[in-house]
């Protein structure tokens, strides 16, 4: 668990100051977070641009790498091209039930338990209240590409990325 670097320390204050700009968050009441360092940081700078509290939430962390763990992006690709050729052939069911390495949780399982995690939020939630889930990219991109269809080798987020997602129980 790493701390969140300078660079991440501004970007976060650059969204927050985009994020209290917009009407849908003016009446946010809370911001869940992922508890890794990085994540709870970034929520907390948000947190006093948005006057709200910050809730540490596990399941919001991101997902296990295994062996990527440490690596960058590049490296990633250069090491594992054949893995990541198998994976771009595979349709978008079969790549979100699988995950990069046995053992780890695959892409649709990641989304689901945001979605839990958001399911519980919003049946605790007031009309009209908004709250903000800050999290990491690979949590993102599998909610991205599971609720919204992406596909999932084809989502790619930059940091302090950020969606307005609508959740509704009938969705």
């Amino acid at each position: 668990d790493t701390e969140l670097a300078p660079e991440g320390v501004a970007q976060a204050k650059e969204t927050a100051k985009l994020l209290s700009a917009r009407p849908l968050l003016k009446n946010c009441r809370q911001i869940y977070a992922s508890d890794l360092k990085r994540a709870r940081h970034t929520a907390e700078i948000y947190a006093k641009e948005l006057g709200c509290e910050v809730t540490p939430e596990p399941r919001l962390r991101e997902p296990s790498l295994g062996r990527f763990e440490g690596m960058t992006k590049g490296e990633i690709y250069s090491e594992f091209a054949d893995l990541f050729a198998k994976l771009a052939k595979m349709g978008q069911d079969e790549r979100l039930h699988t995950a990069y390495f046995e053992g780890l949780e695959s892409p649709a399982a990641t989304s689901a338990r945001v979605e839990a995690t958001a399911r519980e939020v919003f049946q605790e939630s007031q009309p009209g209240e908004a709250v903000l889930f800050v999290t990491h990219s690979k949590v993102l991109e599998a909610v991205l590409a599971k609720v919204f269809g992406k596909f999932y080798e084809g989502v790619e987020t930059t940091p302090c990325a950020f969606l307005h997602w609508e959740f509704r129980e009938d969705a």
